[in-house]
């Protein structure tokens, strides 16, 4: 198990209200010790992380008639992941929310979502590049005796493998390619949660609500509560890249995302393959990315347990205080005035200089 470290106890609000999130690729062929015997070490994996909510992928189901040519022997039946969980008396207790989405293009192109609280699909989102998709969903967060919105993606990218190539899916090409593909396709399943923000902020734009206007990307109250508007974002999955990667580097750079597991359990693997018997290929594909203007992490980490070739990533997440919240409202505008006044002062010399 990965070394967590966690936020020191006096600085967590008293009574915040705490959400562990868990990414967890499944392996949809069951993966090490076959079937069998990998299915109670996943579900006991996923037990173990104590999550609110879990984002999986690799989930396969009773109704799908496909089989796997990549990494495998052709017509190589695999774990029906769907019936498998959703009939598990310990998953379904423990998650009464359970919901899934399975590709019968790919065996490995489902997902699933097993969630304490009850949540809405917004959208299932076709890749361009026509390998996995994206899943968009809401999920209902109850705190303060009302429900705030959470927008997830559950993702799960390109690998650097070709469907084609008889080398176990391996192929110079789609390495280089896969990169751009990888972006790409976040980029599109990002802009429709985007969207859907957008969406639910314009719904409520102009409205009275006891007296109090609720306006859009600002923090408003009304029945006494205050209302965190700016949005609860997460983004978690199977990247099938490093934080070099360029799907990363757009959440982190352009989509301002922070990386909870780079925060806290950075230098540990999340995906390892044997090869050949001589060596094992490890990296850091599994991510959950959330809006630290919103959220803030209190402890994450990367938990070596479970039969597939992934092991579950783990974060525990509250609302940012409103004393910081506010704190950084004042530092942004503080900002913006500076910014402001240099550039009159510039604009200025400009003209006394021509």
């Amino acid at each position: 198990m990965g070394q967590q470290q966690t936020v020191e106890e006096a600085s967590v609000p008293e009574g915040s209200p705490q959400l562990t999130v868990a990414t967890y690729n499944i392996n949809w062929g069951g993966c090490y010790g076959g079937p069998t015997a990998a299915a109670p070490s996943v579900v006991q994996a996923i037990l173990n992380t104590k999550a609110d909510l879990v984002l999986l992928q690799e989930v396969t189901g009773g109704n799908q008639n496909v089989y796997c040519t990549v990494n495998t022997t052709p017509n190589t039946v695999t774990l029906e992941w769907q019936d498998y969980l959703s009939s598990h008396r310990e998953i379904t207790e423990e998650y009464p929310f359970l919901g899934f989405q399975l590709d019968e293009r790919w065996m490995g192109g489902g997902d699933a979502v097993l969630s304490k609280y009850p949540f809405e699909e917004i959208e299932w989102v076709p890749a361009d590049s026509g390998w996995f998709c994206g899943w968009v969903l809401k999920v209902l967060w109850p705190v303060d005796n009302h429900s705030k919105p959470i927008y997830v993606l559950n993702t799960h990218l390109r690998p650097p493998l070709s469907p084609t190539s008889p080398l176990y899916g391996l192929s110079v090409s789609a390495w280089f390619e896969s990169k751009e593909d990888r972006k790409n396709d976040c980029i599109k399943f990002y802009q429709v949660l985007l969207d859907a923000i957008k969406k639910e902020d314009e719904s409520h734009d102009g409205e009275e609500r006891d007296g109090t206007e609720f306006q859009s990307g600002r923090n408003v109250t009304y029945n006494c509560i205050r209302i965190f508007v700016e949005p609860f974002i997460i983004v978690a999955g199977d990247f099938n890249e490093e934080e070099s990667g360029l799907a990363y580097t757009y959440f982190e750079s352009e989509a301002h995302l922070k990386d909870a597991r780079k925060e806290f359990d950075g230098q540990v693997e999340t995906w390892f393959w044997p090869v050949l018997g001589v060596f094992t290929y490890k990296a850091k594909y599994d991510h959950i990315f959330y809006s630290p203007s919103s959220f803030r992490c209190l402890t994450a980490e990367v938990r070596k347990e479970g039969a597939s070739d992934h092991y579950p990533v783990v974060a525990t997440l509250i609302p940012r205080p409103k004393e910081e919240e506010e704190k950084k409202e004042v530092e942004e505008a503080e900002e913006r005035n500076i910014l402001e006044a240099t550039e009159t002062v510039n604009n200025k010399r400009r003209r006394l200089g021509s």
